[in-house]
């Protein structure tokens, strides 16, 4: 078996600014390589020798070269495709160029040369000079090579940043779109609900002034009378005092709601649930809307369905939301019409819900809403069209709402134009009170 060895060159006494360009030659001719060497050093290049394949081979992965050169009297046809093929397969050799001294050149060599990656094949007549314009050739055309492929790998980058800042770009676009219309909408809202308050506060004046006004003339008459020493006729100042003592419960009723609707929506205002019956709740509210139901000529009635269950719920809010409803009814039902207050039990566990609901309605015959009305009849401040010539805030169904929500139920209202409304309150059924305190929010 011949003897394997390694044996490296390079150029004694030659300092390079740049490392020196490194080539494996794969050479069992000594002599031969030797020239090979000699020459290839005085071109300034690294060299590395070994003389069998299976040396090459190794040293190739250790040694790293620019370029390989097999020798003329190495592997034959077969053996030097085979050799080609291995150190191709690599992954550091795979784009290293190999040179092959061929007598013939390239005739000796099929198709399968080029496809284990023989890039180029030197005649033996061409020489030391020949392999090394040739050696320059190839390095030269895979140092372009490389060159253009970090030129390329660099604008493929570029491209892929651009197409990441550009999709970057469209999407901060389209949020800033999103932001937009919705800054928009927020805006029309606001300005929106800047006319509605100040329509209301035209409101709040007018409906304080009017009563206002009514209660410093009966005192204002009344303070001449006793001014003059004119004997008083009391009969005449009960009517005055009667319509000024409603004229307050008027202002004080409106300052209450304000305040109110601000507790709520500062959720200050808490809910202290007891047990109550319907009867309780239906039949307090019968007792105090009397009176107005009556200088109305409205009939106020009630109607309670039979073993209807005991309800959790705040008995002074809960009484608050049944008069603003009943108050409303009777305003807008003209004399001779009714104002009905129902309680009946909807039974919900047949439909999966969580807990069936007692319903406490308040029917009317009176004016009804438009069908574009009724989706914001429980918003603050609002007025149905034809409320405008009615005192009032638009404050109570808004305060209905929420108490109603607080609760767990809901409100809602069914209603025809000119042939009266139905507003609701849903309570839920309860085996006990809700755990903790339950605030009212908007």
């Amino acid at each position: 078996m011949a003897k394997e060895s390694i044996v490296a060159h390079n150029r004694q006494g030659t300092e390079l600014k740049e490392p020196a360009t490194r080539v494996l030659l794969i050479e069992s001719d000594p002599t031969q390589a030797g020239n090979l060497s000699h020459a290839l050093v005085a071109s300034g290049y690294e060299v590395a020798i070994a003389e069998t394949a299976e040396v090459g081979v190794e040293l190739a992965s250790n040694y790293h070269p620019d370029a390989i050169l097999l020798g003329q009297h190495g592997p034959q046809t077969e053996q030097g495709i085979e050799l080609c093929a291995r150190l191709k397969a690599a992954p550091d050799l795979a784009k290293v160029p190999v040179l092959v001294f061929d007598q013939s050149g390239a005739r000796s060599y099929d198709d399968r040369a080029l496809e284990a990656g023989i890039e180029e094949f030197i005649p033996t007549l061409e020489g030391a000079e020949g392999t090394l314009v040739r050696l320059k050739r190839v390095l030269r055309k895979h140092h372009l090579i490389e060159q253009l492929q970090t030129e390329l790998d660099a604008a493929e980058r570029e491209r892929e940043m651009l197409r990441q800042t550009k999709e970057s770009l469209a999407c901060n676009y389209q949020q800033l779109q999103a932001q937009l219309e919705r800054l928009k909408e927020e805006n029309e809202k606001l300005r929106e609900l800047d006319r509605v308050k100040s329509g209301f506060i035209s409101m709040v004046v007018h409906d304080i002034r009017s009563p206002l006004t009514v209660i410093v003339g009966t005192l204002d008459l009344l303070r001449e009378e006793l001014a003059t020493g004119r004997p008083i006729d009391y009969h005449y100042y009960q009517r005055l005092f009667d319509e000024s003592l409603r004229n307050c419960q008027e202002i004080a009723r409106l300052i209450d709601d304000m305040l109110t609707l601000a507790q709520i929506g500062e959720r200050r205002l808490v809910l202290n649930f007891e047990p109550t019956t319907m009867n309780e709740i239906v039949e307090e509210a019968v007792q105090v809307a009397a009176g107005a139901a009556r200088q109305a000529e409205v009939t106020l009635s009630c109607e309670i369905a039979a073993g209807l269950p005991l309800v959790y719920v705040d008995r002074k809010q809960m009484h608050r939301a049944l008069m603003n409803l009943v108050n409303n009814a009777i305003k807008f039902t003209p004399a001779g019409g009714r104002v009905t207050i129902q309680a009946r039990l909807l039974e919900e566990k047949r439909r999966d819900a969580p807990c069936d609901y007692v319903l406490l309605s308040v029917v009317d015959t009176g004016e009804g809403l438009a069908p574009e009305e009724a989706p914001y009849v429980f918003d603050a401040y609002w007025q149905a069209s034809n409320g405008k010539w009615k005192t009032g805030t638009g404050l109570g169904l808004a305060i209905v709402k929420r108490i109603a929500v607080a609760h767990g139920g809901n409100a809602s209202v069914r209603s025809q134009l000119g042939k009266g409304s139905t507003f609701t309150i849903m309570i839920p059924v309860r085996e006990g009170p809700p755990t903790g305190t339950v605030e009212l929010t908007e």
